[in-house]
C-alpha cells in the first residue's frame, strides 16, 4: 500500500509502514475465530473423553460442571476467546481504520497530547499487565493446571476476566485514537499512534490463538502418550510494538506539543 505524502507544519512525512505481517494481524483482529484447529490425528475411538475450548457461555457452564481430563486448561482458553469475540464489532471497527465521530476536529497540536496520553497510558497498562501475570493469584492458576493439581474454578475465571479487563481498555485507547477527528496536518500522527494503539490487540489475539492451539494439540496428542509426560511449547503474550514505531510517535508529539 502506498501513502501520498502529508506535510506536517514543514515536516514532509509519511505514515508508518505497516510490515506485511503486522497487516495481517490486524486483518484477523476484524474475524472471530473459532477455538480450534483443524486435526493433525485422527481421533481415537478408545479413548477418554477430554475437554477442548468452547465458544459459548453454555459449553463452558457444563466443562466447569462435568471437569473432564484437561479441563482446566480448557476453561482458561475458552473464558479468554468468549471475552475476545464478545467484543468483536468494536476489534473490526478498529481494524477499519480511521473513521471519526461527529464533532470538532481538533488540531495537531491537540491530538500531539491525546497520542502523549494513550502511548503513556499504553505502556503503563503493560507495565499492569506484567505485574499481574507474574502476581501470586496468576502463577498460583498456571502451575496449579500445569501440574494438574486441583485447582479453583473461581481462581481460573477471576485471572481471565482480570486479563481480559485489561484488554478492554488497550480496546478503549485505540478507539480513541481512531475515533478522533484531527486536522488534516495531524493525519500522519493519528497512523502512526492507531497502530501503536492496535499492538496489544494483536498480541493479545495472538496469544488466544497460540493457547487454544495448545489446548487443541495436548487434547489431540495425548490419547497416544500412553502416560507418559509431554512438553509442548509456551503461549506469551508480547504487548510491544514493533521496533521504531514508538520513536515515530514520541518524535512527531514533541514536534507538536513541546
Amino acid at each position: 500500500m502506498t501513502y501520498a505524502p502529508i506535510r506536517q507544519h514543514g515536516y514532509l512525512g509519511l505514515p508508518w509502514p505497516w510490515p506485511d505481517e503486522f497487516r495481517a494481524a490486524v486483518e484477523h483482529l476484524s474475524r472471530p475465530f473459532g477455538p480450534r484447529p483443524k486435526r493433525l490425528l485422527p481421533p481415537d475411538p478408545s479413548a477418554a473423553a477430554l475437554a477442548q475450548v468452547v465458544s459459548t457461555q453454555n459449553e463452558l457452564d457444563r466443562l466447569l460442571a462435568d471437569k473432564p481430563p484437561l479441563w482446566a486448561w480448557a476453561v482458561f482458553a475458552s473464558s479468554l476467546l468468549q471475552r475476545r469475540n464478545a467484543v468483536v464489532s468494536r476489534l473490526r471497527n478498529c481494524a477499519s481504520g480511521y473513521h471519526p465521530r461527529p464533532g470538532a476536529a481538533l488540531t495537531a497540536r491537540s491530538y500531539a497530547y491525546l497520542a502523549r496520553e494513550t502511548t503513556q497510558g499504553i505502556i503503563e497498562k503493560r507495565r499492569q499487565v506484567r505485574d499481574f501475570m507474574f502476581s501470586p493469584a496468576f502463577t498460583a492458576v498456571v502451575d496449579d493446571v500445569s501440574a494438574r493439581r486441583p485447582v479453583d474454578p473461581n481462581a481460573i475465571l477471576h485471572v481471565t476476566n482480570r486479563l481480559m479487563n485489561y484488554h478492554d481498555s488497550f480496546l478503549s485507547m485505540a478507539e480513541s485514537c481512531l475515533h478522533t477527528p484531527v486536522d488534516p496536518g495531524a493525519t500522519v500522527l493519528l497512523n502512526d499512534t492507531s497502530a501503536l494503539a492496535l499492538c496489544p490487540l494483536v498480541g493479545y489475539d495472538q496469544f488466544i490463538v497460540t493457547l487454544c492451539h495448545r489446548v487443541a494439540e495436548v487434547r489431540e496428542l495425548l490419547p497416544y502418550t500412553h502416560g507418559r509426560e509431554i512438553e509442548f511449547g509456551e503461549a506469551k503474550l508480547n504487548l510491544a510494538f514493533p521496533r521504531g514505531l514508538e520513536e515515530r510517535v514520541r518524535s512527531q508529539i514533541a514536534r507538536f506539543a513541546p
